[in-house]
């Protein structure tokens, strides 16, 4: 796994993607949902050059969820950029959508740069 030149990656975040990245996998963007009064514990967003994950927590059971999806499977992306943060959503072919808050305007439109461009490329 290449290092992550983004941000930086929390040893729990990292952790998990050493168990799922393929060795062939780089890691091109990783971004920390900022915190506010009502996100107690973050959500990221990482983006590899074969999949977008997304690390997402679990209060109940107090861990951290990940959902991966592939290139293919990711129908489109749409960006909401307010004053102090965006909003990212991803559509998948199965309709189904994921949606990420409060994300640092800067890096959100990397992010959605480089999904728009895995999604044209596919």
């Amino acid at each position: 796994m290449k290092q992550i030149t983004e941000t930086y990656c929390p040893p729990k975040i990292e952790f998990h993607l050493e168990y799922i990245l393929d060795h062939d996998e780089d890691v091109i963007h990783f971004v920390k949902q900022k915190k506010n009064l009502f996100i107690l514990r973050s959500e990221y967003v990482i983006t590899t050059n074969k999949r977008i994950i997304f690390c997402i927590p679990d209060f109940s059971n107090h861990v951290l969820e990940l959902y991966d999806f592939t290139w293919e499977n990711v129908k489109e992306c749409s960006i909401n950029k307010k004053l102090l943060s965006t909003t990212i959503t991803v559509q998948l072919i199965s309709n189904r959508q994921i949606e990420t808050n409060y994300l640092p305007n800067d890096q959100a439109i990397l992010l959605y740069k480089h999904i728009i461009k895995m999604i044209t490329d596919k």
